[in-house]
């Protein structure tokens, strides 16, 4: 038997449901350390590493260390299980995000003014987790110890450069052909072959979402859409957050933020020449010949027979 719905799930809700796929897909529990994502770090390794290092908590705290600190924290491990902790950072993504904003307004396309449509178009470049290391690694290619699944070296892709600020607005067209997803996470605990998603969403400063989110795949380099909101009825400089949260990885979640200047809504002009067009012109000099017409003496025969 069917329990009734009093209200709709809460923000929160849609929160902890992406966590909670991407501890499955990880083969973690919810209290687990993200960095037990990457091979030959169970407990006791965790318990040396915070001991030591008591930042490093995510992967990408760890992508991050120096390489003293690298060599001191993984000095217990052989070259072949560094090389797969290696391998499975490459499989991993990192995010370049760019954002810019576009007023669908044909009299004032400029100002952002209060209550109106504001497209936010969104352009996300996905380059492998490894080429934020501080310093070169050597790394051995074959590894007869590795516990990484068939898919791992899918998350390699070339570091080219990012496109230029000048948006093409036409490229973002819904219309555009769609392709099979080109990255499968790395889930060696995982069942099935575990395709990369992302959700994307905006929040304002109370934390209230002004978009609906969006779940994406990458097919190619980098990905582009186009978000819309209103913009608020207050006036002045407004942040908004935009996040991107993987849906295969704990704790790989990204923000970029939105400053907008909001203007006070104009009044609507009526009488303005753009209203006006051909076929009003003509009803005019219609209008203005039959009073023209009508102006004419009116004569009429009063001879009586």
């Amino acid at each position: 038997m069917m329990g009734n719905i009093t209200h709709a799930p809460t923000f929160d809700s849609f929160l902890m449901c992406i966590r909670l796929s991407c501890v499955i897909v990880q083969g973690l529990s919810v209290s687990d350390s993200p960095l037990m994502q990457l091979p030959h770090i169970d407990e006791d390794k965790l318990s040396f590493f915070q001991r030591r290092k008591k930042s490093l908590n995510t992967v990408q705290s760890f992508v991050e260390l120096n390489e003293k600190d690298y060599n001191f924290l993984l000095k217990g491990f052989s070259e072949y299980q560094k090389s797969d902790i290696f391998l499975a950072i490459e499989a991993m993504p990192h995010l370049n995000i760019e954002i810019a904003l576009k007023v669908d307004d044909e009299i004032n396309p400029v100002s952002i003014e209060s209550l109106s449509i504001v497209s936010i178009l969104i352009r996300i470049k996905r380059i492998s987790l490894s080429k934020q290391f501080k310093f070169p690694l050597e790394i051995i290619d074959s590894s007869p110890a590795s516990c990484t699944n068939s898919h791992l070296n899918s998350g390699q892709i070339p570091q080219t450069t990012f496109a230029k600020k000048n948006f093409d607005w036409d490229s973002f067209s819904p219309e555009a052909k769609k392709k099979d997803p080109k990255h499968f996470a790395h889930a060696p605990y995982f069942p099935f072959t575990k395709k990369e998603g992302w959700w994307i969403y905006v929040l304002d400063a109370y934390k209230q979402l002004v978009c609906i989110p969006v779940y994406f795949h990458f097919t190619q380099k980098y990905h582009q859409m186009v978000l819309q909101m209103f913009s608020s009825g207050d006036v002045g400089l407004l942040t908004y957050k935009c996040y991107i949260v993987s849906d295969s990885y704990v704790d790989f979640n990204y923000q970029k933020e939105i400053t907008m200047n909001v203007v006070k809504q104009q009044p609507i002009v009526i009488d303005h020449p753009q209203w006006k067009n051909d076929s009003d012109e003509e009803q005019d000099k219609v209008d203005s010949d039959v009073l023209t017409d009508s102006e004419e003496p009116i004569t009429a025969d009063l001879t009586v027979a």
